[in-house]
């Protein structure tokens, strides 16, 4: 009778399981500790060979990893170096702390920022920079993983100046939140000059705050409206 009742319980379980009762079992866990080997290899890599010479056998290799772990998490080179670039502490930015004014807000942002420019950073985000415009699938993930993320923090900081009446209502927020992160590429790719805390603050303080809470003129009829 126990070998009936056990063959019973069997059946019975592997009912419940079809009705989504019971846990299905579920596939080896993910080794976070790998991941991140593997996400430090890949920029590692990047600097070394730049974005077009880069293969997953190099990355592989340095994060001493087999390539068939490197196709399961990332499926293709572009997905692998934007999640590098996205967790990366290097180009981390806080949450937008709300101090009570605009100018708090922004200083507070850039003093979230790494302290010291990276130079093997510098050199992985401007070869990424020269691939976008070859290869449309990076271009879309960089911009979805990587501009629009941080630009939208900054808009956050403006809309909370509008609500404050700090900025004038009909401002353009959209071209603003761009601002800041354009001039500071330029500085950094083009000019090759250091983004310190004097550029910061000159940045805040008589380019962005001036622009953002100039009153709107009267007469003014091309004014871009906000969006």
């Amino acid at each position: 009778m126990s070998a009936r009742m056990h063959a019973d319980d069997v059946a019975a379980a592997g009912t419940a399981e079809e009705r989504g009762c019971l846990p299905r079992k579920r596939g080896r866990k993910r080794d976070d500790a790998l991941d991140q080997q593997i996400l430090e290899a890949a920029i590692d890599v990047l600097a070394r060979d730049g974005y077009e010479h880069m293969t997953m056998d190099a990355v592989a290799a340095t994060a001493r990893a087999g390539k068939g772990a490197i196709y399961r998490r990332w499926p293709s080179k572009a997905q692998l170096v934007v999640d590098a670039l996205a967790r990366s502490s290097a180009t981390e930015m806080p949450e937008p702390a709300d101090t009570g004014s605009l100018r708090g807000d922004l200083h507070a942002l850039v003093d979230g920022r790494p302290k010291k420019d990276d130079a093997r950073m510098l050199r992985v985000m401007a070869g990424l920079v020269a691939a976008l415009p070859l290869h449309p699938d990076l271009a879309a993930m960089a911009r979805e993983q990587l501009v629009e993320p941080r630009r939208l923090r900054q808009r956050a900081l403006l809309e909370r100046a509008v609500a404050r009446g700090e900025i004038p209502a009909g401002r353009d927020l959209d071209s603003l939140s761009h601002l800041m992160p354009a001039l500071v590429f330029y500085r950094q790719m083009v000019l090759a000059e250091p983004i310190d805390q004097d550029f910061l603050n000159h940045l805040i303080d008589q380019i962005i705050l001036p622009l953002a809470t100039a009153a709107v003129p009267a007469d003014s009829s091309s004014a871009i409206s906000g969006r």
